[in-house]
C-alpha cells in the first residue's frame, strides 16, 4: 500500500472532480433537519469542502457555508462555481486546524473527506468551532455496487485499476474513533442518476487511486470503461445507482 498526501493528492484532478463527482440529494438535508434537528438558518462549517459539492447541498437550502479546503486547485474549483451565492464563505484550512472563531458552526460536515483526517485532532478542532448543542456529520458518497450488473461491473473495474492506499482503510473505526464513545446515528441514503460516457470517465478519473491519461494502465482501463458503457447504455446513458453514507452525531 502506498500512502497519499492528503492536501495535494486532487491537484491534477479537480476538473475531473467538478465534472465527474455526483451532488448530495436533497434526503441528505431531510434526514438532518429531523436528527439532529437542523435549523433552517444554521450555520454550517464543510471541512475538506473540495470543489463545493457539499456546500452546495446546504447554500441551496439557505444556511451561511465556510467551506474549509486546503487544496488550492480544489478551492478555486469552489470559488468559481459558488461565488455570489448567499451565504458562502472560502476559508483556506485543514479539519485539524481550521482559521475559524470558536464556537462559530451550529454543524460541522465532512463529506467524502473524513478518511484524510487526523480523527483526534479534527475531534479536537470541531469541538472548538461548534456551538453548544452542534452537531458532526459525518458523509460518504460512493455507488451500491451490487443493485444491478452495471454497478456490479462497474465495481469490479474499479477494483482492478485503483491503486491501494492505507488512508482509506478502516473508515468505519475511524468513525467510532472520531466520536469516542459518544452515541452517533447511521443512515444509509440511495438515489440514481443517468450519466452519459464524459461524466462517467470524469468520476472514474476523479478518484486519487485511479490512472490518470500518461499512468501505466490507464488507456487499457478506458478502453474497459468504454466497453462497459457500450453494453449498458441506453438513449446515450448508463443508470449510476449511488448511496450515502451518513453518521452524525455530538462530541458534548
Amino acid at each position: 500500500m502506498t500512502a497519499v498526501d492528503p492536501a495535494g493528492r486532487f491537484s491534477s484532478r479537480a476538473p475531473y472532480y467538478a465534472a465527474g463527482r455526483a451532488g448530495y440529494p436533497d434526503s441528505v438535508m431531510e434526514y438532518l433537519r429531523r436528527d439532529p434537528g437542523l435549523a433552517p438558518h444554521a450555520v454550517v462549517v464543510d471541512v475538506g469542502s473540495g470543489t463545493g459539492l457539499s456546500a452546495e447541498l446546504f447554500l441551496r437550502h439557505g444556511h451561511t457555508v465556510y467551506a474549509v479546503e486546503p487544496n488550492p486547485e480544489m478551492r478555486r474549483v469552489a470559488e468559481e462555481q459558488l461565488r455570489g451565492r448567499p451565504g458562502f464563505h472560502s476559508v483556506e484550512g485543514r479539519a485539524e486546524a481550521a482559521p475559524l472563531p470558536d464556537q462559530v458552526a451550529d454543524l460541522v460536515v465532512c463529506a467524502s473527506a473524513f478518511h484524510w483526517f487526523h480523527p483526534r485532532e479534527a475531534r479536537r478542532e470541531f469541538r472548538r468551532l461548534l456551538r453548544p448543542g452542534g452537531a458532526v456529520a459525518i458523509l460518504r458518497n460512493g455507488r451500491n455496487g451490487k443493485r444491478s450488473p452495471f454497478m456490479r461491473a462497474y465495481a469490479q473495474l474499479f477494483r482492478r485499476h485503483a491503486a491501494r492506499v492505507r488512508d482509506h482503510a478502516n473508515r468505519e473505526g475511524s468513525v467510532r474513533d472520531f466520536f469516542a464513545g459518544k452515541p452517533y446515528s447511521t443512515a444509509m441514503l440511495a438515489y440514481e442518476e443517468q450519466l452519459d460516457f464524459e461524466v462517467l470517465c470524469s468520476r472514474l478519473l476523479s478518484y486519487s487511486t485511479i490512472p490518470l491519461p500518461g499512468d501505466p494502465g490507464h488507456e487499457p482501463m478506458l478502453a474497459e470503461l468504454r466497453r462497459l458503457f457500450g453494453a449498458a447504455a441506453q438513449d446515450g446513458r448508463v443508470p449510476f445507482l449511488g448511496e450515502v453514507t451518513l453518521h452524525v452525531g455530538r462530541l458534548d
